[in-house]
């Protein structure tokens, strides 16, 4: 609103004056009940009566921020390297109080007990004006061709805000290769040696199960 001051005047025959409290502003943040306090002072050809201060109150009208989270992909790496890409939680609209929550990771088919990511968990805060923060998980690479996995991040326990989408999805992309399959060279089979193995070997392991079909056919 706008402050103001100064001096009104009755009419001789009135008994009442307006006093404007103007530029009340629609500011998008929630806040809460806000107060304005009038106070009446130095009357002149009159005296001061019982109530000389009011307290006014602007009323909220801005509900309740929501809190919610981005779901990502994110490249999965090589062996022994580690990423940390970033996934938003965003509120609604701005707050003037500091916002807080909890998160915490929960595997989905990415598993930290397989090294695919870093459980963790923590609580942060989005503090006063500000609309979105940043959690950075740790995804940890190999090289080995496998299926995109995911695990997610969940919120909970939010303080001056409500959640709406408490769950954030990580994809994790493979980047590796598909391995190559090959015919190990067994050398000559000598007859009447009954059963020969021949070994077909990867180049490099896989993460998911690898098929192939086989036929002999005639040679010599």
């Amino acid at each position: 609103y706008t402050l103001a001051n100064g001096m009104l005047s009755f009419s001789a025959g009135t008994t009442s004056l307006p006093i404007p409290i103007s530029g009340i502003v629609d500011d998008n943040i929630h806040e809460g009940d806000e107060t304005v306090i009038l106070t009446l002072s130095s009357p002149t050809v009159a005296t001061l009566g019982s109530t000389t201060v009011h307290t006014y109150t602007i009323t909220e009208n801005e509900a309740v921020p929501t809190l919610s989270i981005a779901d990502i992909s994110a490249l999965e790496g090589a062996f022994g390297v580690s990423a940390q890409p970033n996934v938003a939680v965003t509120l609604s609209h701005p707050s003037s109080q500091s916002v807080s929550f909890q998160w915490q990771t929960q595997d989905g088919t990415a598993a930290s007990a397989d090294s695919d990511y870093s459980a963790d968990s923590g609580t942060l805060y989005i503090s006063s004006g500000n609309t979105s923060i940043n959690i950075s998980p740790v995804i940890l690479g190999d090289d080995a061709f496998e299926t995109d996995e995911n695990f997610s991040l969940v919120l909970s326990n939010a303080t001056n805000a409500t959640i709406t989408d408490n769950t954030g999805v990580v994809t994790i992309a493979n980047d590796d290769a598909l391995p190559s399959l090959s015919i190990s060279n067994l050398g000559a089979i000598v007859e009447g040696g009954g059963t020969a193995n021949v070994v077909v070997a990867l180049d490099t392991p896989a993460g998911v199960d690898v098929s192939f079909t086989y036929a002999t056919s005639d040679g010599t």
